[in-house]
């Protein structure tokens, strides 16, 4: 008698099931491990370029890095002002800019995915235009209130966030990554980063 070499059609359809089955179970846990990745990264990023902005703070003693100047010649959106201070003068083109960007997002020309509170002193102030310093008040470091409990940069859909224009967007699994002033980065809920940008 000759030897049978085939699969017959019920094991073909055994082999199948086995192979889907762990497909179902691998690809969940592989989109879990890839989500959980890109939020280190986004801490990491945001890590950066929150020292990136106290650096500028101490090349420009003894303010803060503002949101904006708007002072000719130096027009300079927060982006412009901190990419030196991460290793690069071209951080407005889209390759030099992948780095710096949630890797969430596809980091736009005047957006990184984070957004800089402009206004981190004091609750009764407001986000206001002024020539000679741009937007909001030129804060000192050490002017800060609460600095543990007061957002510097947040996941965000624009570049600006304060308490009258929040512009937090969560998006590792529901919740946004934000450093504060005391240089400490943590992963929030909505409600947790509004509450530290409308409350210390």
């Amino acid at each position: 008698m000759k030897s049978r070499n085939a699969f017959t059609l019920i094991e073909m359809l055994v082999v199948i099931a086995i192979i889907a089955m762990l497909a179902s179970i691998l690809v969940p846990a592989v989109s879990a491990s890839l989500a959980r990745a890109r939020g280190v990264r986004c801490i990491s990023n945001i890590r950066s370029i929150t020292q990136a902005s106290f650096l500028w703070a101490v090349d420009n003693e003894p303010n803060a890095m503002p949101g904006e100047i708007n002072s000719p010649p130096n027009n300079d959106h927060w982006v412009v002002l901190i990419r030196p201070y991460l290793g690069t003068d071209k951080i407005k083109t889209v390759q030099n800019r992948r780095g710096f960007h949630c890797p969430e997002t596809d980091g736009s020309l005047w957006n990184l995915g984070y957004a800089m509170n402009v206004v981190p002193g004091y609750p009764e102030e407001t986000k206001a235009f002024r020539p000679d310093r741009g937007f909001g008040k030129w804060y000192r470091q050490f002017d800060i209130t609460h600095p543990s409990d007061r957002i510097r940069f947040v996941d965000s859909h624009d570049w600006q966030v304060n308490h009258n224009y929040l512009t937090i967007a969560p998006r590792h699994r529901d919740r946004a990554s934000a450093s504060f002033w005391d240089g400490s980065v943590r992963s929030l809920t909505m409600e947790q980063a509004e509450k530290a940008i409308i409350d210390p």
